[in-house]
């Protein structure tokens, strides 16, 4: 049978035509940090993917996606943010030479659990509150 046929027939079927949305509330969660990687957005800008996947309460096996960008206003308060993060989390400072060395670094918190406070709205969504 077509898909969208028994598609439509089981939506008439169960009356449901709301669109649930998949939204993460703002709030703390607990979460670990799964992978880091370099990605490039669709305008060709290379930023660190870094991916935590929530560990604890309703919300648990969601991911959310820490992309921190290096635009020419960003790039300094970023680097803050990671130097932040790596002093929480034990690692000795380092000085960066591309995003690939950004990535490398970074690999040194995968597995790594964290206390952190997600804000849909905010310009940084995650913010990291302390290393559990």
């Amino acid at each position: 049978m077509n898909d969208f046929l028994e598609l439509t027939q089981g939506l008439l079927e169960k009356n449901d035509f709301e669109d649930k949305p998949n939204v993460l509330e703002d709030g703390d969660y607990i979460v670990e940090v799964n992978n880091i990687q370099k990605r490039t957005s669709q305008n060709g800008n290379e930023y660190v993917s870094v991916v935590l996947k929530i560990t604890d309460g309703d919300a648990t096996g969601r991911l959310i996606f820490d992309n921190v960008f290096f635009t020419a206003k960003t790039a300094e308060g970023n680097i803050k943010r990671i130097y932040k993060l790596a002093q929480m989390s034990n690692l000795e400072l380092v000085t960066f030479t591309d995003i690939d060395s950004i990535v490398s670094f970074l690999t040194g918190i995968v597995g790594n659990t964290y206390n952190v406070s997600y804000a849909e709205n905010n310009f940084h969504k995650v913010t990291y509150n302390a290393m559990l």
